[in-house]
Formats: structure tokens, C-alpha cells, sequence
């Protein structure tokens, strides 16, 4: 009984962080419209740093109470469920899917550097404050580049400028229904349902993991990480269904680059990130993996239903071996 009351508890949670980060992510677009930013600006914000907020708020108060090793496993186990059960679902709602050469210049190559750069970070069991600053130092760089005239912006980055410029549009027709204060209001509400859902996530992962005597990353890898790509998966099947074929695979390209970066690199400035056995054994080698093969897809250019049978049958491979070894244990 107290481990479905437990169980209760970790979904309402679930839902609440990210009804939190979908309130706070809405009013902040309202707000930076309302001071004068551009809506490319603040395109940029939403698509990176706003896919990596329930990761990042949640890896962050894992550090607080003093579970460092939640936030490597759990933006592994995000990047793993985003490529192989996001990119699951796109092949077999969109069949064979063709994915436009810009995305190859744009969100590939943050993709492959910022995984590249993690996957010889944590080859050691451990992400360091100076491998930490690497990674935050990468973000920095990719942000200026993506700001500088010269540099062409990520499709992605570019679909969302276009949402935001209709926003701005529609702004002051906005204003005449609704106060000026209430997206303060609201940005405040939705953070604080942010910060409140992800507290509760964690604590019912340490709670669950002392009362069924596992690893607490295990949860974290598996529950948590399917939990926090939730909105990925709403964002990449919505972008296919109006048709924006290579902005839901691009999704995944940014919202991996991101979590890598924010989600590990922000927390890793505060302490170092050890990983356990599970995340180092087998969710290390299976991200490395589902990496390649998501690098070969967008080389390809294209993601056929074979491939989505693959992402799926290498994902219960996965959650497989990650339960196998907390038995073994």
C-alpha cells in the first residue's frame, strides 16, 4: 500500500513539474513580449533552456538534498527515451519520414559536439566542476554564435520565432482582455508548481528506492527520465502532425544538446556528479548507442518504421538489463 501511495504521489508530481514549466514557459514568452525582446530571443530560450527545465530543476534539488548521482542518470535516461521512444513514435505516426538538409547544418552539429563532449566527460564514473564548466562553457558558445549576424538559426529555433512573432501580433488584443499583472502572476504560480512538483519527484525517488531497497538511480533513470521527455514527446508529435516533419526530429537533436548541457553542466558547477554502476554499466553504453544511430538517421535523412521497431525493441533492451542488474544487486 504505501508503495501505490508513493507511486500516486511521483506521477502527481510528474504532472505537476511539468504543468509548472508549461505555465511558467507560456507567461515568460507573454512577458518578454510585453518588455520589448525579440521574439527570436526569446524562441531561443524556450526551445533550449525550456525543454531542460524539469531535468534541470529537478537535477538541481537532487544536488541539495544531497543525491548528486540523480543528475547524470537522469539526463541519460532522457536522452535515451527522447531518441529511442520519441523517435519510435515519429516513425510509426509518420512512416517514412524525410528530414530537410538545414537540420543537418544547424541542430546536428550541437547535437554531435555536446554529446561527444559528455560521453568523454563521464567515461570516467564521474562529471568534474572543471568538465562541468566545459559543458556550460559549450552552451555559452553555441549562444553566441547562434545570436552573431553571421550564423544561420536552427530550424527549431526558427519554428518558434515564427509562433512568438504571431504572439507579438497578437499581444495588445491580449491585453485588452486580461490584466497586464496576470502573466506576472502566472509566471510565478507555474514556478512555483515547477519547483514544488520536482521537490516531491525527487523525495518519492529516495523514499521509494530506501522502501524497495534499490538504487535510486534506477528510478531516476527509468521513471523519471520517461517522465521528464513527456514534453518532447507532446512537442515532436504535435510538429507532425501540422506536418513540420524535420522540427519534431529536430526536437530531439535540441532537447538532448540541451539536457546535456543545462541539465548536467548547470548542477556540475556546484559539486561533482558521480555516476553508480547501472547508469556507467549499461545507460552509458545504450546513450552512446542510440546516439550513433540517431547521428546515421540524420546523416541519412530519413527515419523509416523499421527503424522505429529498432528504437523500440534496443529501449525494452534497455529497461531490460537496468531492472536485471537491480535484482543481481
Amino acid at each position: 500500500m504505501e508503495v501505490l501511495i508513493l507511486l500516486a504521489i511521483f506521477v502527481v508530481a510528474i504532472i505537476t513539474m511539468i504543468g509548472g514549466a508549461e505555465l511558467f514557459l507560456k507567461n515568460a514568452e507573454r512577458i518578454g513580449l510585453q518588455l520589448g525582446f525579440s521574439s527570436f530571443a526569446i524562441g531561443v530560450l524556450i526551445v533550449g533552456f525550456g525543454t531542460s527545465l524539469p531535468e534541470l530543476t529537478s537535477s538541481l534539488l537532487a544536488v541539495l538534498a544531497g543525491e548528486p548521482s540523480i543528475v547524470v542518470a537522469n539526463a541519460i535516461g532522457s536522452n535515451i527515451a527522447n531518441i529511442l521512444v520519441i523517435g519510435g513514435v515519429l516513425a510509426f505516426l509518420g512512416r517514412s519520414l524525410t528530414i530537410d538538409r538545414d537540420l543537418l547544418n544547424a541542430e546536428l552539429p550541437f547535437f554531435v559536439i555536446s554529446t561527444a563532449l559528455f560521453v568523454v566527460s563521464v567515461r570516467d564514473g564521474i562529471i568534474s566542476t572543471p568538465e562541468a564548466v566545459l559543458l556550460v562553457g559549450t552552451l555559452c558558445i553555441y549562444l553566441y554564435y547562434l545570436f552573431s549576424e553571421e550564423y544561420s538559426s536552427g530550424i527549431v529555433v526558427d519554428a518558434v520565432t515564427e509562433e512568438m512573432q504571431h504572439e507579438r501580433h497578437n499581444f495588445f488584443h491580449y491585453l485588452r482582455h486580461y490584466s497586464a499583472l496576470q502573466p506576472y502572476v502566472l509566471l510565478i504560480v507555474g514556478l512555483a508548481g515547477l519547483i514544488l512538483g520536482a521537490k516531491y519527484v525527487v523525495d518519492t525517488i529516495i523514499t521509494g528506492a530506501t522502501l524497495l531497497e534499490i538504487p535510486t538511480d534506477v528510478i531516476t533513470i527509468t521513471a523519471l527520465a520517461l517522465g521528464t521527455s513527456l514534453p518532447e514527446l507532446v512537442v515532436s508529435i504535435k510538429s507532425l502532425r501540422l506536418n513540420k516533419l524535420s522540427l519534431a526530429i529536430g526536437n530531439i537533436f535540441g532537447s538532448n544538446a540541451f539536457n546535456i548541457l543545462v541539465a548536467v553542466g548547470i548542477p556540475g558547477l556546484f559539486t561533482t556528479l558521480p555516476l553508480d554502476t547501472a547508469t556507467l554499466t549499461i545507460g552509458y553504453p545504450v546513450l552512446l548507442a542510440s546516439s550513433v544511430i540517431l547521428l546515421v538517421v540524420g546523416l541519412a535523412r530519413k527515419l523509416y518504421r523499421w527503424e522505429g521497431l529498432m528504437f523500440f525493441l534496443l529501449y525494452i533492451f534497455f529497461m531490460m538489463q537496468i531492472f536485471a542488474s537491480c535484482c543481481s544487486v
